[in-house]
């Protein structure tokens, strides 16, 4: 090839690429959502999108490319001066002439970069190597044999010289890695590669990149910490590294300070918000460490967002208050501690600012009252003090929404907000605010949403209330609010009204709920009105109210029946009427409410049988019908409720017994019958069908037979109470059932969460069964008043629970179980029998009282530390009292008496805070020990009986050979029956036993005689109905 020709070619070929742009198409700007505040942030956006346009033809870049390729390789110099002419007159006329350059510099020149091009598509292909999947026909055109025509790859953008200046990859599903190659694109200014799956650590080559303007890696899984080396960016405008997860988990290096050109910085996650804080969040990331002071140089900053990293710490820069063009500022969801630093006063034109959700404190600073700017402001859920912002008024005009909750806010209604007209959301809820709600509370007109729920505030609903015409949600439940709801009869767009309580701080609105009031709100989709003192009948115009979700007005003192019309509201979902003093039956129209999922109407006066059209909600998953006066039977119907969680039907008069169709209700987890009159026996239901079954109470009734055996294939049960029944028979041993089981276990008990287990008060006989004592979380074990025969076992190894100390158990307890289950069980406590609501990991009982057990006391019962009440009364224990028992250390309470005991009382015992000690008719001997005051108790926790012990409490000194435990000595006759509450008194002296007593004795006596509630419960104990509760030792909660 001649020089002249060559030349020619060249020069030809750089005019045309020179007049075309590299083509793609037009991909919209996605480098943030949240850059579009107005003017202030009009050039990064204008940026941000010219940087993805530039388009001419496809066929001209190609037709280019084909040129060049064609031009290294091509013999006939005149053909290719023909087909680079062609080219040059079909470029839409750009080129008129065409002109060649001879001399050496333009062959060097054209090579140079020619070479670079190459260079530029290896980089790309090496990228694509890194990258093992992406969405289909995304990166398809990127080939080794398509090298030379990168320029018209897919989402690749060149300039003039046929240099890469952008890749958009963003969205399309790419794994992978992203390598150092990029790094080789020098001319590189956008790398848009956002919601992706990239996992990998950022390639500190990309700080080479010194032309880069945008730099969008948001929402991919990239890990490591940010390298030091972005400080080198120098142009950078966009950095956006949010959203990669908790595996990115560096420092934010010092050196982001020197990005003197950046506008947008965001390290949190995705935030997209409206002007209501009406939001989406994705995933976070998990950086650690301080935001660096050098952060306050990049003063051309407009966004800056650190949200939800959690391990962010220290203060707040006060250098951020030099970010003076910021309008978007997030500090959510980190540790930051400290005070607000004054100098953020100074982020005059800032729009959302947000320090939610990390340990700040103290004042809020002065200076955010004159942020004229502000559409949004949230401080919730820190530790600030004072009442709010300490001004009088704000200049925030434009304020929309305001989130103050979950602080120690005090001091009256913040007034200060009044200074927003256009407020649509004010948020003040879990704070200490107090005082009347402010009677102009309506010029807040503009107002969406009010929330001011677990306060202090006090007084009426301020009749201004009635200008809120554009009211939705209204929630200030759990204060001291007072009088009627007719302040807010105008609010015709409400749709949510929480104005119940649950809390010891409670509303108390009286009068009642109209039907005409109840008509001003067509849209209401949620209705909380718990715990206040309602009166009247439940309106009929609420079955009108079609959007109704929720409807919760428990708590009060409605009376009268359930308006049939509650069964038009179609979308219901949760129907909670208990503890009032509803009247009359069922209505049927309830089996209309196709969507619900809880129906809750205990605590009431129902009367009739339970509608077995209810067998059609299939969506139920809470069935709760407590303690009114219903009869009948279960409906066999309700086996059709396959999602059914929870049946609470105790405290009524129903009749019959468990329908076999029950089993049907897989979902099944609580099963509440007790204090009916079943009757019939059990064997018959399939308890392997209720395979998510955890609590199965059913005490007093008349059940009757054996123990029904596939109980046990229920192996989540971990509640299970049969006591008060007529059950007899022996209880089953392993291998009766393993020849029961539906599911093969036949290596094992599958009942290892069982924690409470009581059988008292049955005619079950025959040896306790080994597997009981091998029940690793049993903490409640009562087998008391049976017949129960045999020995106790030497090893109790396998009771862990039992052994664990009480702290122990309160850290290593079950909070979901915990929290959700407060089932009402009768135990034992000294002679009397009590009801109550049982918290699951307070209690530790072991009662064996009132069987035919024999042999002596296992000295293993000394290893079960956290036991704290053992009951072992009426039985025929023989022997020696173990001297192990003085290590059980929480133990309150114990009964040994009538049995054949013998032997010295323990010093061990001494050591024991017993609140009460029952020795009484065995055959002890020798003095009672001294230590610790032991032998001050009264006489009744070791008489009658025991005739051969001795010491001052029961008058007999111990100065006579006829006491010690190897002399001889008449037996007395013993009188049983004797009244035992004197023995709950330990160390106290008979004087001021007596005047307490007496004091005591008239207290309670006035208290029976005044109180119809107690008198009931003394009076007529067998028939125990659990209507209030109260703490009892703080530990358990007893019902009175």
């Amino acid at each position: 090839m001649e020089p002249g020709h060559l030349i020619s070619l060249l020069v030809c070929f750089l005019v045309v690429s020179s007049a075309t742009v590299c083509m793609g198409e037009k991909w919209p700007s996605q480098a943030s959502s949240s850059l579009s505040h107005e003017k202030s942030a009009e050039s990064v956006r204008t940026f941000i999108q010219s940087s993805r346009k530039g388009q001419l033809l496809y066929d001209e870049r190609l037709r280019a490319a084909k040129f060049k390729e064609r031009e290294l390789d091509h013999h006939n110099h005149r053909g290719l001066q023909l087909h680079a002419s062609k080219i040059y007159h079909s470029g839409e006329r750009v080129l008129h002439e065409h002109e060649t350059d001879p001399s050496p510099h333009g062959i060097s020149r054209a090579v140079s970069l020619l070479e670079a091009s190459f260079m530029e598509g290896d980089a790309l292909l090496a990228f694509k190597d890194g990258i093992r999947n992406y969405s289909a026909g995304a990166l398809v055109d990127w080939t080794p044999d398509k090298r030379s025509e990168y320029c018209s790859w897919s989402r690749v953008t060149c300039n003039r010289e046929l240099h890469v200046t952008a890749l958009h990859l963003s969205s399309l599903d790419l794994t992978g890695s992203l390598g150092p190659s990029l790094c080789n694109l020098s001319y590189l200014e956008e790398l848009h590669l956002h919601q992706n799956f990239l996992k990998s650590e950022i390639p500190p080559e990309l700080g080479r990149l010194s032309r880069l303007r945008i730099l969008n890696l948001e929402e991919n899984l990239l890990h490591g910490s940010i390298p030091k080396e972005v400080g080198n960016l120098t142009s950078l405008q966009v950095l956006n590294l949010g959203s990669q997860g908790w595996d990115f988990n560096g420092t934010i290096p010092v050196e982001l300070g020197q990005l003197s050109e950046l506008r947008f910085l965001n390290l949190g996650a995705v935030n997209h918000r409206d002007s209501e804080k009406i939001n989406y969040m994705t995933a976070t990331n998990n950086l650690r460490g301080s935001i660096p002071r050098s952060l306050g140089n990049c003063t051309k900053l407009l966004y800056l967002d650190l949200y939800g990293n959690f391990r962010l710490t220290g203060v707040i820069p006060e250098e951020l208050g030099n970010l003076i063009h910021l309008e978007y500022l997030s500090f959510e969801q980190n540790n930051f501690t400290g005070a607000v630093p004054h100098q953020l006063g100074n982020l005059t034109i800032c729009k959302y600012l947000n320090f939610r959700g990390n340990a700040l404190q103290g004042h809020l600073p002065v200076g955010l009252a004159n942020l004229s700017r502000l559409v949004g402001l949230d401080v919730g859920k820190n530790f600030f003090t004072g009442n709010l912002v300490h001004v009088s008024s704000t200049a925030w005009s434009e304020l929309l929404w305001f989130y103050a909750d979950q602080n120690s806010f005090s001091g009256t209604f913040p007034e200060l907000v009044f200074s927003s007209r256009n407020l649509g959301a004010l948020v003040l809820s879990y704070n200490n605010f107090s005082g009347n709600l402010p009677a102009d509370l309506g010029r807040l007109s503009s107002a969406k949403y009010i929330y001011m729920d677990s306060n202090m505030f006090g007084g009426d609903l301020p009749e201004s209330l009635t200008n809120m015409s554009l009211l939705t949600s209204l929630k200030v439940w759990n204060n001291k609010l007072t009088g009627t709801l007719d302040a807010a009869r105008n609010s015709t767009l409400l749709e949510v009204l929480y104005l119940g309580s649950s809390d010891s701080i409670h509303n108390t609105f009286t009068g009642r709920l109209t039907d005409e009031m109840v008509r001003s709100w067509p849209k209401l989709e949620i209705v909380y009105l718990d715990y206040n003192a309602m009166i009247g009948k439940i309106p009929t115009a609420l079955g009108n109210v079609t959007q109704l979700k929720f409807l919760s007005l428990k708590g009060n003192k409605f009376d009268g029946g359930i308006p049939e019309e509650l069964g038009d509201l179609k979308k219901l979902q949760f129907l909670l009427l208990n503890d009032n003093e509803l009247t009359g039956k069922l209505p049927a129209s309830l089996a209309n409410l196709q969507d619900v999922e809880m129906i809750n109407l205990e605590l009431n006066k129902l009367r009739g049988s339970i509608p077995y059209q209810l067998g059609n909600l299939t969506k139920m998953r809470y069935l709760m019908l407590h303690s009114n006066n219903l009869t009948g039977e279960i409906p066999p119907d309700l086996g059709k409720l396959k999602k059914l969680g929870c049946l609470s039907l105790y405290n009524n008069n129903l009749t019959g017994n468990i329908p076999v169709t029950l089993s049907n209700c897989s979902a099944l987890d609580r099963i509440l019958l007790s204090y009916n009159s079943f009757k019939g026996q059990l064997t018959h239901i399939n308890f392997a069908g209720l395979e998510s079954l955890l609590v199965f109470s059913i005490t007093d009734n008349q059940f009757s037979g054996l123990f029904p055996v596939t109980l046990w294939n229920c192996s989540r049960l971990y509640w299970l109470d049969l006591s008060r029944n007529q059950f007899s028979g022996m209880l089953p041993k392993f291998d009766v059932l393993n020849a029961h089981l539906h599911q093969p276990h036949s290596q094992g008990l599958t009942l290892t969460g069982l924690r409470v287990l009581s059988l008292t008060s049955n005619h079950f006989n025959g040896p306790i069964p080994s597997w009981i004592w091998m029940l690793p979380l049993l903490q409640v074990l009562d087998l008391s008043s049976n017949a129960f025969t045999g020995v106790l076992p030497r090893n109790l190894s396998g009771l862990v629970n039992y052994k664990l100390p009480l702290e122990r158990k309160l850290n290593r307890g079950n909070y979901y179980l915990n929290s959700r289950l407060f089932v009402d069980i009768s135990l034992r406590r000294g002679e009397n029998i009590l009801g109550y609501t049982y918290v699951l990991h307070s209690l530790m009982l072991l009662d064996v009282s009132g069987n035919e057990i024999t042999g002596e006391l296992p000295k293993e019962l000394g290893t079960l530390h956290g036991l704290k009440y053992l009951f072992m009364a009426k039985n025929n224990f023989d022997g020696s009292i173990p001297t192990e028992l003085g290590e059980i250390i929480d133990l309150s309470e114990l009964d040994l008496s009538e049995n054949q005991l013998s032997g010295p009382i323990p010093e061990s015992l001494s050591r024991l805070r017993l609140g009460y000690l029952n020795l009484s008719l065995n055959q002890l001997c020798g003095p009672i020990p001294v230590a610790d005051s032991f032998d001050t108790r009264l006489s009744k926790s070791f008489l009658p009986g025991n005739p051969k012990l001795c010491g001052d409490s029961i008058n007999k000194p111990c100065q006579s050979f006829a006491f010690s435990c190897g002399g001889d000595l008449d037996l007395v006759s013993i009188t049983k029956g004797v009244d035992s509450w004197s023995l709950y008194f330990h160390g106290v002296p008979m004087t001021a036993f007596a005047i307490g007593a007496s004091v005591g004795f008239a207290t309670v006596i006035g208290l029976i005689t005044l109180i119809p509630s107690l008198r009931n419960r003394f009076l007529f104990a067998d028939n125990p109905k659990m209507e209030h509760t109260q703490f009892d030792y703080g530990l358990f909660v007893r019902s009175s």
